[in-house]
């Protein structure tokens, strides 16, 4: 599991970094340009990891399937990403 310890960590940094960025967002209202918006931001920050050197790719996405107008409606938004790690850092 060490190999992938590397994964794990620059994952949760990500997750915790997006989570931070994304209160800029609160009280605004829910439609498509907010997700946009959002989204963009969410890419702005992958891209700038990829030209920092840290990864290799990343993409976020808002899908619909995983965001029913129950949980909208409520303010509760899953914005979907995937990344890659540009190398294993040596401890």
């Amino acid at each position: 599991m060490r190999n992938f310890e590397n994964v794990r960590r620059t994952g949760d940094v990500i997750n915790e970094s997006i989570r931070y960025f994304s209160q800029q967002f609160i009280d605004m209202p829910l439609n498509q340009a907010t997700i946009d918006a959002l989204v963009e931001s969410v890419n702005g920050y992958g891209r700038k990891l990829i030209g920092d050197g840290a990864l290799l790719g990343f993409k976020a996405w808002f899908d619909p399937a995983r965001n029913p107008a129950t949980e909208l409606s409520a303010g509760h938004l899953l914005i979907s990403y995937k990344y890659t790690v540009a190398r294993r850092w040596n401890a």
